[in-house]
């Protein structure tokens, strides 16, 4: 144990100790009378006690999970966390729980795609993540197994000319930053609203802060079952780190006009072909994900309050990039979903992409952890297999079109596709 850590004082369960005080502390790895399970993380639970008032929806995160990858890494940075006035809540093996905003003090993605470490939010309100019944999970699992004419045709009008267009008059913002309003995001939101408009869906604005564009969601109500909600989402803000400002050019093709033009392109052969579902179809666009998922926890909180009935939702974020020498593959974000819906989505992609591999990825993190935490069934689709982002352009403002395969992206959005029309019940 190094010198550092060697004079921590552990804070854990009910006899956890405010540093330098004798009061209990709020934040446990251990249930405690009162507290609110928070989520699992590589190294730790967390439990938080009960606030008298609880989070305003959309909040700023006031605590963060940091993974480090070695013992020195976490010593240095703890140390400087302390230094920078945050407070160092909880450690557990190479991991921190730290109160305060860290990525801004820390210059940390908030997001978990730094190199060296993962960087977690934490939600503001208790995580209840709840299995998709088994009776569900193995309906569509055997139709997953089942080729759908009606879901073929799907994927033979998927185009690349089409998603490069479209990813193209997205890059063109001068910024998509969840907080540049007129700069970039709320422009680019106008956009997309006026081609999900034009393709029929109803359009409506999710306003879950003032500071930040609304989200987009689009709607196509079901035909049969229409209690039964299947949501397709991406995230449209971008970012080129917080030392770009509010105005700094963020052209975010790949995070996440990749997954941003897969959405509208799916709309778009969904409105060509006529399409009707037997269940709810909402596409969503979120926004305040670069910040720590803020907009998609605050539109699931909601849903879930409301008691909307998500059966599935699929999620893709950074489509475009494939490393040199590398084959085209369909990579599920298995550190945070539902292992039932990961299971039906890899069947649905050996079904309908015969020769494209499939694989796991425990890159962290994006809007599908934003549902399972609110007990809806989540899979998130990622570029490349392993544990963190490896596209060189990640976060910069070099992050153009201009870097991306075109062929991957059609193809990793046939993938969520397929999966996205077996759930909803393609007609």
């Amino acid at each position: 144990m190094s010198r550092l850590a060697c004079g921590l004082l552990m804070v854990s369960g009910m006899d956890a100790l405010r540093r330098g005080t004798k009061e209990r502390s709020p934040i446990h790895m251990e249930q405690a009378s009162g507290s609110e399970f928070r989520g699992a993380f590589r190294d730790l639970s967390l439990w938080v006690d009960k606030q008298d008032k609880p989070s305003m929806s959309g909040a700023d995160i006031d605590l963060w999970v940091i993974e480090y990858n070695t013992e020195e890494q976490l010593d240095a940075e703890r140390m400087r966390a302390e230094q920078a006035g945050l407070t160092v809540a909880l450690q557990e093996k190479l991991s921190l729980v730290v109160e305060g905003n860290v990525p801004e003090v820390l210059g940390y993605d908030a997001c978990g795609g730094n190199a060296d470490k993962t960087v977690i939010s934490v939600p503001n309100s208790a995580v209840e993540p709840r299995p998709m019944p088994q009776a569900t999970a193995q309906k569509y699992l055997e139709a997953a197994r089942v080729s759908n004419p009606a879901i073929v045709k799907i994927l033979d009008d998927v185009s690349e000319e089409s998603i490069s267009q479209t990813l193209d008059s997205l890059q063109s913002y001068q910024t998509r930053r969840s907080d540049s309003l007129d700069v970039g995001l709320s422009p680019a939101a106008e956009f997309v609203v006026e081609q999900l408009t034009k393709y029929g869906f109803k359009v409506s604005r999710d306003k879950f802060r003032n500071d930040m564009t609304p989200q987009i969601v689009a709607e196509l109500t079901g035909e049969v079952e229409p209690e039964k909600v299947v949501v397709y989402g991406a995230h449209l803000d971008s970012t080129a780190g917080w030392w770009a400002g509010k105005t700094g050019r963020s052209p975010g093709a790949d995070d996440n006009g990749s997954g941003s033009s897969a959405v509208l392109e799916f709309a778009k052969i969904v409105s060509s072909q006529g399409l009707r579902f037997k269940n709810t179809l909402r596409l969503c666009l979120f926004t305040g994900e670069e910040q720590g998922l803020i907009g998609s926890r605050a539109l699931a909180r909601r849903w879930k309050s409301e008691g909307v009935n998500v059966i599935a939702m699929f999620n893709t974020d950074m489509l475009g990039y494939r490393q040199p020498g590398t084959p085209i593959t369909i990579n599920f974000m298995n550190r945070v979903g539902d292992p039932d819906l990961i299971n039906i989505a890899r069947e649905v992609t050996n079904t309908y992409l015969p020769g494209i591999g499939n694989d796991n990825t425990a890159a962290c993190c994006s809007d599908q952890q934003s549902f399972h935490e609110n007990g809806f069934p989540a899979v998130g689709y990622f570029e490349t297999p392993g544990r963190t982002v490896y596209y060189p352009q990640y976060h910069r403002t070099t992050d153009l079109l201009e870097y991306l395969d075109l062929e991957q992206i059609a193809t990793q959005a046939k993938a969520a596709y397929a999966a996205t029309a077996l759930m909803a019940e393609v007609m």
